[in-house]
């Protein structure tokens, strides 16, 4: 992640404008080296000594003051230089710090205006509360599939050099092409960066992993906490990320007809074994559905469109001669042996 990101979010806090995904993440880089909370300690003074600035104030061509500035040091070190042996080389010396220092504190007000002057962006949350799939329309024509209990931020309009947008859950892309504004997702432990691609990306915060199921085009996939975690796909590649570990582990194809199931809402078994069967309706549904082990092998073969729990139990009773019990709440389907 770009150190000017984190940068960005120091100012933000400063300004009260930190959102509490934002704040999580400005926290993780913090931690994460001491010459991160030693930057944002310079921020800090620096924000607190312009306190009074404005941006109604003058604003100067830094370039061409840079070059003033820069041709003065030059005559006083030419001037320390003859005089070297001399007295008056003292004050040569400390004329050039404070032309130096000059150069500094130009820097830095040109660095806080333009912070001041960045457009603020209208956010707006899309959260989805129904079984079904919901469809968001972003401005720039992309288009993203919310799964059920996910959460999606995005500006009104994209006004900065990224399309930044946040989400917690699971959701289907379909990005709009832009080559001179990349598309940013940021989830709690993950950030993806496309330029005009179609993916499947899912990050819950019970769950102990993060997934991304590439379709078209190409992504960058990384960690928010780990640098050293990243990797780039392309169709068919898919990445997880564990969590506990801030690891990357890419896939070069993968074969699931499930993967997308909640989008799609088809659920097909071909040949497949129950423990895996039992995994991708879990998945689905979002349920804990528990397998006897002695029925791990078992096989199963069938194609539910708009699947129904109820309805799809039933016939794995019937296929292997299982039977669905309801214990301390959950679902446990035992009775048969495949070994």
């Amino acid at each position: 992640m770009d150190e000017n990101f984190y940068i960005s979010l120091i100012y933000k806090q400063l300004k009260g404008e930190l959102s509490i995904e934002e704040l999580a993440l400005l926290n993780a880089w913090l931690k994460d080296s001491n010459d991160n909370q030693l930057l944002k300690t310079q921020i800090e003074k620096t924000w607190d000594l312009s306190a009074d600035y404005s941006p109604q104030l003058e604003v100067y061509d830094l370039q061409k003051e840079f070059k003033k500035l820069e041709h003065k040091i030059e005559q006083s070190s030419t001037s320390a230089i003859k005089s070297i042996n001399s007295k008056p080389q003292k004050n040569n010396i400390y004329r050039l710090w404070r032309w130096a220092a000059a150069i500094l504190v130009i820097g830095i007000v040109g660095f806080l205006y333009t912070q001041l002057q960045s457009p603020e962006l209208e956010w707006q949350t899309a959260e989805n509360t129904s079984k079904a799939p919901l469809l968001i329309d972003l401005e720039d024509g992309t288009k993203v599939w919310l799964n059920k209990d996910s959460k999606l931020e995005y500006p009104k309009e994209f006004l900065d050099k990224n399309r930044l947008v946040k989400m917690t859950g699971e959701a289907y892309f379909e990005v709009t092409k832009n080559p001179n504004q990349a598309f940013v997702i940021h989830t709690p432990s993950t950030s993806t960066t496309v330029l005009g691609t179609a993916f499947n990306l899912r990050d819950f915060s019970e769950e102990l992993e993060s997934t991304i199921l590439v379709t078209e085009g190409k992504v960058r996939f990384e960690s928010l906490q780990n640098k050293k975690a990243k990797t780039l796909l392309v169709k068919g590649n898919k990445a997880i990320f564990i969590k506990e570990k801030k690891e990357i582990t890419k896939i070069e194809e993968t074969t699931n007809p499930n993967e997308q199931s909640w989008k799609t809402q088809i659920l097909t078994f071909e040949d497949t074994k129950l423990q895996k069967v039992i995994h991708d309706i879990n998945r689905h549904f979002s349920t804990q559905i528990q397998l006897s082990p002695s029925m791990a092998e078992c096989r199963f073969n069938a194609r539910f469109i708009k699947p129904e729990l109820e309805n799809i139990l039933q016939h794995i009773a019937v296929a292997v001669g299982a039977r669905v019990e309801k214990k301390d709440g959950k679902l446990i389907l035992s009775g048969a042996d495949c070994h």
